[in-house]
């Protein structure tokens, strides 16, 4: 059985350097032509789905015994006033922080994905000992001091309104629609 470098990495042209391959997939050189000839093996671990607050990410992750990493996040707000700032960290468990960190900001009901990949020789080294992927989020809410009052006295008007005076009428907007439906609120009129 012929074992060939250059078709396991499926390169194209000229002669190859040992030297090269090494450099560039970070062996330590020399190294032997049998471990750079190795069957490609990959491990795809399950779906993360974490939660924080109205956040929630969900996280696919896969690894070869090359060495490479693949990650794909996605980030979604289900909030119903205030945006989120969040921090999603991916890190393949047990390796000296193999993986991503991903910090953004989400509006209301907004998604935002995310896709990365890199290289690490600790993985390829300890490919088989590598079970299990740690997904961290922390999300805090998006809101500034103004927003807060803005929308404290806008409640406080509210209320203020149907607590005091007489009877009140709800009746269709002018603008309204059976798509956008609008009600307004007024004091019944004695007359």
């Amino acid at each position: 059985m012929t074992i060939s470098v250059r078709k396991s990495r499926e390169f194209m042209g000229g002669p190859i350097s040992l030297v090269a391959v090494s450099k560039m997939e970070r062996w330590p050189f020399p190294v032997s032509v049998k471990r750079l000839t190795a069957p490609l093996a990959s491990t795809t671990f399950p779906p993360s789905i974490v939660e924080a607050g109205d956040v929630t990410a969900t996280v696919n992750f896969v690894m070869s015994n090359r060495g490479n990493w693949s990650v794909f996040a996605s980030v979604h707000d289900s909030g119903t006033f205030f945006g989120d700032e969040f921090v999603l960290d991916v890190l393949l468990a047990g390796t000296p922080g193999v993986g991503k960190s991903y910090r953004d900001t989400l509006g209301t009901g907004d998604t935002k994905s995310f896709t990365d990949q890199g290289f690490d020789p600790f993985v390829r080294d300890h490919f088989n000992e590598i079970t299990a992927l740690n997904v961290h989020l922390h999300a805090d809410p998006d809101v500034s001091v103004g927003e807060i009052v803005v929308t404290a006295l806008f409640a406080v008007a509210v209320a203020t309104f149907f607590l005091t005076g007489g009877p009140k009428v709800a009746t269709p907007c002018p603008e309204s629609t059976p798509e956008h439906p609008c009600v307004e609120f007024r004091e019944a009129s004695d007359g």
